[in-house]
């Protein structure tokens, strides 16, 4: 059913949830080798971030599909720099 309060809705199917929240509830686990936990089976890669205010550093989940994701994205994107470059050599 359509909701005339669309933000309300949403809020309310999608909780919102801060990184501790997200580390304790599921990435703890993948982290420990759990497989199926966020992503479907094993996660063996994590990225590291360079701190924040709440602590030193975090580990943020790499799955082998977000890294092909984003080689994809990358590709794109060196593509569209190198058609720009030849757009601005036909003035």
């Amino acid at each position: 059913m359509l909701s005339k309060n669309v933000e309300k809705s949403f809020q309310q199917a999608v909780p919102i949830h801060d990184y501790n929240k997200i580390y304790n509830d599921w990435w703890a686990r993948t982290l420990d080798g759990v497989p199926d936990v966020t992503w479907p089976g094993k996660i063996e890669y994590f990225a590291l971030s360079s701190g924040t205010s709440e602590a030193a550093s975090k580990y943020i989940p790499v799955t082998k599909d977000l890294l092909r994701s984003n080689t994809i994205n990358y590709i794109r994107q060196l593509i569209s720099v190198f058609s720009y470059q030849e757009a601005n050599k036909k003035h």
